[in-house]
């Protein structure tokens, strides 16, 4: 019988099997931007980080490898907000995040098919809630910034607020509808993106948000925040060995999704 070590192990190999290797060769991506248009940093407020953590963090008590829950910060987040931003501004003054906040436990979440193979797990990482509530604030300056100079496509409905899957299938139908009526043939193509997350190549992605304006301290931070990661994977109290993360964005993350989105357009 396979004892909870061994399983975790082999998961934790099997999520590290799917990083690629970067062939250092950039896109042919041209500037979306002008010169004078960009975002190069980001001004953290106490009044911004209660809101969020009241709003935005769920009151789990499931914890990252820091120990704290978000349950924990919600509690104490007034007390702490202001000289927590003043922790988040000096990060950002110099581009860089603690070695700490890099690090992942993967919980891993059964999708279908046979139990038994790694390649039916999806991996979730818990991380530094204290690093989760800065990613929050990031997340709405930068896509403050893309919607504002009209770098995401209006059909672009994941990861979006007020948007999701239900109001994409609506367009679709009306779309659809619209030319059955007209007597027009059309194609639909569904296309599924495999381990979409995971293969993103950094500097393809850090070169591409570049050319959308982020530039900077900011730049430097998320070049920071994506660089020299690792993670074990936790199967009940057991750990596997640490992996290290040569691509893609971390499943579980609020900034996983603005980057995968980035990497797209």
């Amino acid at each position: 019988m396979t004892s909870d070590a061994e399983k975790a192990n082999l998961l934790n190999s099997f999520f590290s099997s799917v990083n690629v290797t970067d062939n250092s060769v950039l896109p042919s991506f041209q500037p979306r931007v002008c010169e004078i248009e960009k975002l190069d940093n980001i001004h953290f407020l106490p009044d911004t980080l209660v809101k969020i953590s009241k709003k935005k963090l769920k009151p789990k008590l499931t914890s990252g490898p820091d120990g704290y829950s978000p349950f924990f910060l919600k509690q104490i987040i007034s007390a702490i907000a202001a000289p927590l931003c003043m922790v988040y501004q000096s990060f950002m003054s110099v581009g860089i995040i603690p070695l700490d906040w890099k690090s992942a436990i993967i919980v891993p979440i059964f999708k279908k098919g046979v139990s038994s193979h790694p390649s039916n797990y999806r991996p979730i990482s818990l991380t530094s809630v204290f690093s989760k509530l800065r990613e929050r604030c990031i997340v709405i300056d930068m896509l403050r910034y893309l919607l504002s100079q009209n770098l995401i496509s209006k059909l672009q409905h994941g990861f979006l607020k007020r948007k999701s899957t239900t109001t994409n299938l609506l367009q679709s139908f009306n779309d659809w509808s619209v030319n059955i009526e007209g007597r027009t043939s059309q194609t639909i193509a569904y296309i599924d993106f495999p381990k979409a997350f995971d293969s993103v190549c950094h500097s393809k992605l850090l070169y591409k948000l570049s050319q959308y304006g982020i530039r900077g301290p900011l730049l430097n931070l998320i070049e920071s925040f994506l660089s020299g990661r690792m993670h074990h994977t936790r199967i009940s109290d057991e750990l596997s060995d640490l992996a290290h993360i040569t691509s893609g964005v971390v499943q579980g993350s609020c900034l996983g999704p603005s980057f995968s989105i980035g990497a797209v357009y």
